[in-house]
């Protein structure tokens, strides 16, 4: 079984190069030797690590911030189960974003003070994820509404960054070339 190990890390403005190593399990002969140019990052974080592939998305949990569009979730109301209603959005926060979001990432606040306030700016983000907020709200009698938040409205004028997974690191860019070296 082949690994890799990740050795080199290069940063320039808005360009990352990583340089790997592929060597035969847990053997120190180098079999092959990587590099990978990233270009036009836009987030990443690499340590220095063994594995045993690499993949690379379009669609991932950690790119909905880049390539979805964001709206802003307002609400009205109250309710007496505000612990349950926490423990509906987690539930329903942790099924889709498999544990690559923090929970807490974009709501406006306390969670439990703004459900408990009865009105205003309840979350802004990726609009997957708040629509998916705004059905719980809805179960427990909130009044929801929802605004866009960014002129990406278009296709045409969203960013379509990509994902690369190595073993514990990542990287979120435009573009990605690998070449042997």
């Amino acid at each position: 079984m082949s690994t890799f190990i990740l050795l080199v890390l290069k940063k320039n403005l808005d360009t990352l190069i990583i340089d790997i190593n592929l060597t035969f399990y847990d053997e120190e002969e180098i079999l092959e030797k990587w590099q990978i140019v990233c270009e036009d990052i836009e987030a990443h974080k690499i340590q220095y690590d063994v594995f045993q592939s690499w993949d690379i998305y379009n669609e991932h949990q950690m790119l909905w911030n880049y390539n979805k569009e964001w709206v802003q979730v307002f609400l009205k109301g109250s309710t007496s189960s505000t612990t349950e209603v926490i423990g509906e959005l987690y539930k329903i926060h942790a099924d889709h974003t498999k544990g690559y979001i923090p929970f807490d990432e974009y709501f406006n606040y306390r969670i439990d003070k703004i459900l408990d306030g009865g009105f205003g700016l309840f979350a802004k983000g990726p609009c997957d994820l708040m629509e998916l907020y705004r059905s719980v709200l809805t179960k427990y009698q909130y009044k929801t509404t929802v605004l866009s938040l960014d002129d990406r409205n278009g296709e045409e004028d969203r960013t379509d960054y990509i994902l690369l997974v190595m073993g514990n690191s990542y990287v979120v860019a435009k573009n990605f070339l690998a070449q042997k070296i």
